[in-house]
């Protein structure tokens, strides 16, 4: 993703840039990505 803005409940505005979109994040306020999981491929049927 180019980029991904978070508008968080106080007020402010968090801006993350050029972040793999098959991934899980965990952000925190004020703190940015705390945490991320790698999506593994879909499997064929």
């Amino acid at each position: 993703m180019d980029k991904v803005e978070i508008r968080w409940p106080n007020g402010g505005v968090e801006t993350l840039r050029n972040i793999p979109a098959d991934t899980i994040y965990m952000i925190v306020e004020g703190q940015g990505v705390k945490s991320t999981v790698k999506l593994l491929p879909p499997t064929p049927h």
